[in-house]
């Protein structure tokens, strides 16, 4: 909440406290939240109470390659979700509207 307050909180399968597989997080603007699982080689979409509404993953979608993505930030004006990948570098991923 805005004084700081924990208001909810979900376990995130696949992270680990190791080397190369620290997470990232990135809002879009609704109640969901971008996740990366870098082991896993996903990023995925999180509803507020933590069901898993997308998953992005080599081949899905079509011709996406994720190796261990990391860091997360969205761009608004087109709706990207840009993700740092340790083994492919930087990749813009088009998420069009809503989950």
């Amino acid at each position: 909440d805005r004084e700081g307050k924990v208001v909810s909180s979900f376990a995130v399968e696949g992270w680990r406290n190791e080397p190369f597989s620290e997470p990232g997080l990135a809002l879009d603007g609704s109640e969901s939240v971008w996740a990366s699982v870098p082991l896993a080689g996903e990023v995925r979409l999180y509803s507020a109470d933590g069901e898993v509404l997308r998953r992005f993953r080599t081949g899905s979608p079509p011709g996406l390659s994720l190796g261990r993505p990391t860091g997360l930030a969205f761009r608004a004006r087109d709706r990207h979700l840009l993700v740092a990948d340790l083994d492919h570098g930087l990749l813009s991923i088009p998420v069009g509207a809503g989950p």
